[in-house]
């Protein structure tokens, strides 16, 4: 009977859609999945620690089988839109075949749970060994800093050709120099050196442990890019609003027709235009002769969604791939989810905490902690400045609006604040005297119109010695808002 329910279950929350599972909740209230995912955590992880079973036998075990493949269908649906309580999922994805390989290597159940069994570990400790893995990587392969010597791939890009300049160059790289140093020079639009390079170019090092971007995925995309849709039973509808929101109102449409969907006059294809030609799409052999009915009309919902999600675009999703598994891999992602792997590429979806950022701040040009303007502008950030400001100013010297996972503390380069007498095209770093005048507020001349500028290749604002707390303020709100990059000065 367990088995049975947990099959049909299974089927059940696959073809479910938002509207019936979150909105309707019939005939099952959300409570009602949260326990039943509780009840499951417990059954897979007792049976994993042998409690239930006898470990050699888990695999070939019907109602182990059952119930977990029911368990990763409830998770896949909490990870798209969130419906058990925080720290709810106890077991996330087991792979049997290594899992049962290792187990006869004759390895301990508790080990076979840390190394097969990744997502019982906390978030923060599978970034952790995210980030270790690709350290270990960059060791063996001598591609750290250090063992690099200083070597570098220079890439020129101009403002005006950013796709097509930045494409050539990279496109032209091993995987391996990808994996390395890449600086960039930018060129601006009156064709001169942008001002504000450091260093031969802007750098920061390509998989680098602590650098986030601003690249909000669909998550139909990384679902791909994490192998999900290569599982059984993974419902290629789910995700289908993340890409096209009027497919799904249509597809919604036609699953919840009251009447005879045959007057509809549908039929398994569809048409594409290309190029100013219609070409029609069959979803099964012989589809455009196959209507659409009320007894089949799950089937074809399904077959479209997997048509615009995976056929249509397959090409380009593929190349993407192939390409991103060159550089990272796969195995080092699949310690996390769909949203996990977000918030790895994008940061932290938490406000700015300031205490965290300050407490791994370095100084530099006569800067220290104590400083005057250095209180005074972790004051206004604090006071002044409201939470999408703050967000704001982050963007402003790291190029990203939300935190690395884990803290401030994995930022690389870490964040840093420099004093500056002079502006960028005139900048050529710290001397003696500018580190003395720097530390005693000496004044070289008045940076009354001087903004602050940022290098966010280093992750560095390079702060003017400013007389008042105001000056400050506004100069510093004016110049985050501006929203610019090198060459604000």
């Amino acid at each position: 009977m367990l088995v049975l329910f947990a099959d049909c279950m299974t089927h059940y929350v696959t073809i479910l859609d938002d509207l019936e599972m979150y909105e309707k909740q019939d005939p099952f209230k959300l409570q009602d999945f949260v326990n039943m995912s509780q009840f499951l955590n417990m059954f897979i992880y007792k049976s994993i620690t042998g409690q239930l079973f006898d470990l050699k036998t888990i695999q070939n075990n019907e109602v182990f089988t059952s119930l977990h493949t029911l368990l990763l269908a409830l998770y896949r649906r909490d990870c798209r839109r969130p419906y058990a309580p925080p720290h709810h999922w106890l077991v996330k994805e087991i792979r049997d075949t290594h899992f049962m390989a290792d187990l006869e290597k004759g390895k301990k159940p508790q080990q076979v749970l840390v190394q097969k069994t990744p997502h019982m570990i906390a978030h923060g400790e599978r970034v952790r060994l995210f980030r270790r893995a690709v350290a270990d990587e960059k060791v063996v392969l001598g591609l750290t800093e250090r063992a690099c010597g200083g070597r570098s791939t220079l890439v020129t890009v101009r403002r005006t050709r950013l796709v097509e300049d930045g494409y050539r160059q990279l496109a032209a790289l091993p995987s391996r120099a990808l994996r390395a140093v890449v600086r960039v020079r930018f060129i601006n639009e009156q064709g001169l050196d942008e001002a504000g390079i450091d260093q031969d170019g802007v750098f920061k090092g390509m998989r680098h442990l602590g650098i986030v971007v601003d690249v909000p995925f669909a998550s139909f995309f990384l679902s791909q890019v994490l192998g999900q849709t290569t599982q059984a039973l993974y419902s290629w509808i789910d995700e289908l609003p993340s890409l096209d929101k009027d497919l799904y109102r249509s597809l919604t449409y036609i699953k919840h027709f009251q009447g005879d969907i045959s007057s509809l006059e549908l039929t398994f294809s569809v048409d594409e235009e290309r190029l100013g030609e219609i070409v029609t799409h069959e979803l099964v052999p012989g589809g455009k002769c196959i209507p659409v009915t009320n007894e089949n009309k799950i089937n074809y919902i399904h077959l479209m969604a997997h048509f615009r999600m995976h056929t249509q675009i397959k090409d380009q999703t593929n190349a993407f791939i192939v390409g991103f598994r060159t550089i990272i891999n796969p195995e080092w992602l699949s310690l996390f989810s769909t949203p996990e792997l977000q918030r790895l590429i994008s940061g932290d979806n938490v406000p700015l905490d300031l205490r965290d950022l300050r407490r791994h701040t370095q100084y530099y040009g006569g800067f220290h902690d104590s400083h005057r303007v250095v209180c005074w502008l972790w004051d206004v950030l604090q006071r002044d400045f409201t939470e999408n400001e703050r967000a704001m100013f982050l963007k402003f010297v790291t190029s990203c609006s939300k935190p690395p996972v884990l803290g401030f503390a994995h930022l690389k380069p870490p964040f840093s604040i420099r004093c500056v007498e002079v502006g960028d095209d005139e900048d050529t770093g710290d001397t003696i005297g500018s580190v003395i005048r720097g530390f005693f507020t000496i004044r070289k001349k008045d940076p009354l119109n001087r903004l602050p500028t940022s290098s966010t290749c280093f992750n560095l604002l390079k702060l003017p010695n400013y007389q008042k707390r105001s000056t400050l303020r506004d100069k510093l709100r004016y110049a985050v808002n501006c929203n610019t990059g090198f060459e604000l000065s």
